[in-house]
């Protein structure tokens, strides 16, 4: 998939209901860029969304626009709070 602009992309619009986006921010250096994304979900309408949760997305500079070479999901909250763990050891 490329993305002219990462200014455009979207994770989840108004006729996504399963998924919502929170928040995003991207880290650019050279011709990459890291993407993060707060997001929940819900596996369906009459269930409580989920706790917030990090996506992560790496985009490399193409002549195209952007290609999404890959992406990890911390879906878990085990796995934040070990990445929470990770980061306290380094002040």
């Amino acid at each position: 998939m490329i993305i002219p602009d990462l200014d455009d992309l979207i994770i989840a619009d108004d006729s996504t209901e399963f998924i919502e986006e929170l928040g995003r921010d991207f880290v650019y250096a050279g011709g990459w860029c890291t993407a993060f994304f707060i997001v929940r979900t819900r596996k369906d309408l009459d269930t409580q969304w989920e706790k917030p949760m990090i996506w992560i997305h790496r985009y490399q500079k193409i002549h195209e626009g952007w290609k999404l070479m890959a992406k990890v999901h911390l879906t878990q909250s085990t796995q934040m709070d070990v990445l929470r763990m990770l980061l306290s050891k380094f002040p």
